[in-house]
């Protein structure tokens, strides 16, 4: 069997194969072999795998992957290659798994098998005494034409041009993207700040507003527990300052027999005080409590607009 490095059909170049790495196929657990350029000779006995390292270069090729082929006691099977045409590198990797799927990558991407035939249909031609030749294939007639009108060379330089192009592009258009991501991000930053200068943050606001909104929530129950408190200390009729001072009254009739009852009187007399004291705080903070529907409803909303603000940005203002 021998290898030998010829030309590309289609840039004009020497392809060589450099390296092939076989592991897991047929009866080869692992092997790998570097090429020299020009012809290489491989020798052997009948049986010994000859064949199996051209079969391994028909799947760098895009051939046919069997689950079959992989070496018994395994579960995958690798072939890689690395081709040199010119100045141009490719590393070519399939795995091929049991059951016939594979995978592979050209330098180190994912790509597909119709890729892979597309690439390598211009840099391996496998030749047998049964198979078929390229001059069969209508695709390579247009090679064939260029190399007969000498205008190889121009392919060459044309194939690196075009690459060179389709590189240019594909970094103009990961420009464009980035800057119209930063000109997105840019908008949005100034969106959010205009939100948060409009929303007139203030540390303090949130505390303060929580408050009154409890007080303004439970306006009508606790004004009317103020007022009760009023009445029943002192306004009412049988109120309880009313009361004490009707025991004070009939107290002094006896205070003059002992000096106890005057002590006593005393200390009603002081209680009678601290009642109509608590009477007038009752009424008074009373007076402030008033339910006031609109209020509660604007702190409400403003309470609901922090919150919104924090969910966004952060857990605090």
């Amino acid at each position: 069997m021998w290898l030998q490095a010829a030309r590309c059909t289609f840039c004009g170049s020497f392809i060589v194969i450099k390296r092939l790495l076989v592991k897991n196929l047929a009866i080869i657990q692992e092997l790998e072999v570097s090429f020299s350029p020009g012809l290489n000779m491989i020798t052997g006995e009948t049986g010994s795998g000859k064949s199996i390292l051209i079969d391994a270069i028909g799947l760098l090729a895009g051939g046919r992957a069997a689950g079959d082929i992989i070496r018994t006691g395994e579960d995958t099977a690798v072939v890689e290659g690395e081709l040199v045409s010119g100045g141009d590198t490719w590393v070519i990797r399939r795995v091929v798994r049991a059951g016939g799927a594979s995978r592979i990558f050209v330098n180190e991407e994912p790509a597909k098998l119709s890729d892979l035939e597309a690439l390598t249909d211009s840099l391996v031609d496998l030749h047998g005494q049964h198979d078929h030749q390229s001059l069969l294939r209508v695709g390579t007639h247009i090679d064939f034409l260029d190399a007969y009108a000498g205008l190889l060379p121009d392919r060459e330089v044309l194939a690196h041009t075009y690459r060179r192009l389709v590189q240019l592009n594909a970094e103009r258009e990961r420009l464009a993207a980035q800057v119209e991501n930063e000109r997105e991000l840019h908008e949005l930053h100034q969106f959010q700040i205009k939100e948060l200068e409009e929303a007139e943050l203030s540390p303090q606001e949130e505390e303060e507003l929580g408050k009154e909104h409890q007080i303004l929530s439970q306006a009508d129950e606790l004004h009317r527990l103020l007022t009760r408190m009023e009445h029943r200390l002192q306004t009412d009729e049988a109120s309880l300052a009313g009361e004490l001072g009707g025991l004070l009254k009939q107290l002094d009739r006896f205070a003059h027999l002992s000096p106890e009852l005057g002590q006593l009187g005393e200390r009603l007399s002081s209680m009678k005080v601290e009642l109509q004291d608590l009477a007038y705080e009752a009424g008074r903070y009373g007076a402030t409590v008033n339910p006031d529907p609109k209020r509660l409803a604007e702190i409400e909303d403003r309470l609901g607009q922090l919150e919104a603000v924090k969910r966004k940005y952060g857990g605090t203002i």
